[in-house]
């Protein structure tokens, strides 16, 4: 029914989740197909560019021996079977599929090289016997950008990192008509100030923090010429160091219909029955904005693909123009990275932020100690940009539409 595949993957002892897609695959190999590419060709095209290749076998056999190009030609052929297909063996001979592939290349057509890798990913699961197809796709690709480099997963510089909404960057201009709705949004400090971060002052903040349940707050130090300061975080900090728009009564959650609402017309077009949301259903313009959302504010290290409930209740407010405690969100999430198992450098950007907040007259070594986050760039945008959904003719969606949006108690916004 949504055409994923599900899995665990181990850090310190704990299972995550993991979901790969289709897209996944397409975005994180930056394959240069989409989901409209061709995944075969007619056959005349296939072996009339074979012959024009140089094959010498016999044409009328299902698969094509290598052994029977010309050399230069070989070696074309023997990497897009080591690299690209899903045996482990057979490298002899190629199958129709690298045959389509290598005609794609030769004749640069478009090929959907992402739904054939993918598909064989499914294969293997529901083949009698399961194997390790793809290692180098799956660890060195799929999982580092989920969860990070390694399995204890310390820091992620895709986390917590800020939007760039410079209309210089080349690809800017496929996102530029969403552009004027982003730079409207009420929570600018904590999605574009390039605060920067320490590793040593991050470090020691986490290592040392504690959680007081009674009072409400974290407790922590702060090194100051080699002796220890008293630091305490409650929501209200966070809510004003990093200038949420909200307060202690803004709520945290909205109706299930109006979440769903909104994210359909958004465009949608993923299964709405499920828990999370995936990234690439969305148009792209939408696409870009869903992906700040979930970089800047998210308390996770991974798992970028997916929008979490709280993360869709985001969005939701955002595009409403809506009350949303933003604050009660990241404290809650740094408490829990307190009482979890394994401690993290969650919201380095934020702790940051309120560590200078307190003590003006911090050490801090950018030659050595700076903590280097992957902020937006042109490549994020490149990657961005390699897949959508073309916009659907109507008016964007409530505030992304008009400056003059004012939030609704009703839900008469399902029609706008």
């Amino acid at each position: 029914m949504n055409d994923v595949i599900n899995s665990k993957v181990s850090i310190d002892g704990e299972d995550k989740e993991i979901i790969i897609s289709e897209q996944l695959v397409r975005e994180v190999l930056e394959f240069p197909d989409d989901e409209n590419s061709p995944t075969g060709f007619p056959e005349r095209m296939v072996k009339g560019c074979m012959l024009r290749i140089g094959y010498s076998g016999p044409l009328n056999k299902a698969n094509y021996l290598k052994a029977c190009f010309m050399k230069p030609y070989m070696f074309f052929i023997h990497s897009v079977i080591h690299v690209l297909s899903h045996r482990k063996g057979g490298y002899d001979a190629m199958k129709d599929h690298q045959m389509c592939m290598v005609t794609a290349l030769v004749l640069n057509k478009k090929y959907n090289f992402s739904r054939i890798v993918f598909h064989y990913m499914k294969d293997n699961i529901t083949f009698g016997s399961k194997s390790w197809v793809y290692p180098r796709f799956g660890w060195l690709n799929l999982y580092p950008r989920l969860f990070g480099m390694a399995s204890n997963v310390q820091f992620d510089p895709s986390h917590n990192i800020c939007c760039v909404y410079d209309e210089k960057l080349p690809k800017m201009v496929v996102f530029k008509e969403i552009l004027e709705f982003m730079k409207r949004l009420p929570i600018q400090k904590a999605l574009t100030d390039q605060h920067k971060a320490f590793k040593s002052h991050i470090t020691h903040f986490w290592k040392n923090a504690v959680y007081d349940d009674m009072n409400d707050v974290i407790n922590s130090k702060v090194s100051i010429d080699g002796e220890d300061k008293e630091i305490i975080i409650n929501e209200q900090l966070v809510r004003e160091v990093s200038e949420f728009a909200d307060d202690e009564n803004s709520p945290t959650g909205f109706p299930e219909r109006m979440v769903k609402g909104c994210m359909l017309r958004m465009g949608y077009s993923g299964p709405l029955n499920k828990a999370n949301y995936l990234k690439a259903c969305f148009m792209k313009p939408y696409k870009f904005f869903i992906h700040l959302v979930i970089h800047t504010l998210s308390h996770r290290k991974g798992g970028y693909d997916v929008m979490k409930d709280y993360q869709m209740c985001m969005v939701t407010a955002l595009v409403l123009n809506k009350k949303y405690n933003f604050s009660t969100i990241v404290f809650h999430y740094m408490k829990d990275n307190i009482t979890s198992r394994s401690k993290s450098w969650v919201y380095p950007r934020f702790v940051q932020m309120m560590l200078d907040n307190a003590y003006l007259n911090l050490v801090k070594d950018e030659q050595n100690d700076l903590m280097v986050l992957h902020h937006m760039d042109n490549e994020t945008m490149i990657r961005l940009s390699m897949y959508t959904k073309n916009w659907r003719n109507r008016r964007r969606l409530s505030s992304l539409n008009t400056s003059k949006m004012i939030s609704m108690r009703i839900q008469i916004w399902l029609i706008i």
